[in-house]
């Protein structure tokens, strides 16, 4: 199926530097072909992710009935913890004495952001190259490569598609220095399962449970009345603002990557400037005056230092 859809695509020239590669010029329809199959298939597996806050192993079941997904993943090491996804509805459930705030940052499931990519922005902002074909949990892949199209300093993203079902089994960040800054790959996955696997069956003991609700995104004042950026790398633009508390918050996006730009007054003790980088996210936090900047996104630590250090003050 894979090799039928690449055919259909229309493939550029190989250049000289990139023997054994083909850019993709129909980003859109080869987007929109493996979306879809990664959303309509019937299959389970086991998910290991690992990022910025550690690693983890889950095991996934995905089912596509009458148009709607429905998803179970249930965490194998560390604390207790299962997700269960109806079409956009989620709840989550945890073991005893779990201690998790109601908006706790979910599992990519499978490969939660790439399946909430602005693909038009994405097409405008990176081009698509078709690489090698590798294995992947006993399949047969094809690995595609995300590569900024200008010379912002921004990550590579690459993605293994299953050659018969087109489905995402890979999904990598790489940093500027090549090195791989998170993952999330299913380690076995088994397709047509329509039935909940037996190893869903049981119940935590003495479990509790919510309903994920992320916060609601409002705009309200505009920030530029106090502060604005003054660099922001090429092909990011604002998404969101809105105002919390006596502070600020943008969401800066390029298709791709999401920037977290937190602008607070500063109460009582005076924070550190900090910098560090947590798998592929960046967290910088640095003081103006009364003010404390705060970033976090999947760029390289020094362009989240050059975005907080020439942010403009009115």
């Amino acid at each position: 199926m894979m090799r039928r859809v690449l055919g259909f695509l229309l493939l550029v020239g190989l250049s000289a530097a990139s023997v054994g590669q083909t850019r993709i010029t129909d980003v859109m329809a080869w987007a929109d072909g493996w979306l879809n199959s990664t959303r309509s298939q019937n299959y389970t597996g086991v998910l290991s992710i690992s990022g910025d806050s550690g690693m983890y192993t889950y095991r996934l079941w995905h089912k596509y009935t009458d148009g709607q997904e429905e998803e179970r993943l249930r965490r194998l090491d560390g604390p207790l913890l299962e997700v269960v996804r109806v079409g956009d509805s989620v709840t989550c459930l945890h073991g005893p004495g779990a201690d998790v705030p109601a908006d706790h940052a979910l599992p990519a499931s499978p490969f939660a952001q790439l399946l909430h990519l602005e693909w038009m922005r994405v097409a405008e902002h990176y081009a698509v190259w078709s690489v090698r074909t590798e294995r992947v949990a006993g399949r047969p892949a094809q690995l595609f490569e995300l590569r900024p199209q200008h010379d912002a300093e921004v990550y590579r993203h690459r993605l293994w598609l299953d050659e018969e079902t087109e489905v995402l089994l890979k999904y990598q960040i790489i940093g500027l220095d090549d090195a791989v800054l998170s993952e999330a790959r299913f380690t076995d996955i088994e397709f047509g399962i329509v039935e909940l696997p037996p190893q869903f069956g049981s119940t935590f003991p003495n479990s509790f449970w919510h309903q994920y609700r992320p916060q609601s995104i409002q705009s309200t004042v505009d920030a530029a009345q106090i502060w604005q950026a003054g660099y922001m790398p090429e092909g990011f633009t604002l998404r969101v603002e809105e105002a919390r508390g006596e502070g600020w918050y943008q969401m800066w996006s390029d298709g791709v990557v999401k920037l977290s730009v937190m602008v607070d007054p500063i109460m009582n003790n005076m924070p550190m400037n900090t910098s560090e980088r947590r798998g592929a996210n960046a967290l910088v936090a640095q003081v103006h005056g009364p003010w404390q900047v705060v970033l976090i996104g999947a760029i390289p630590e020094r362009t989240a230092q050059r975005i907080a250090t020439e942010i403009e003050w009115r």
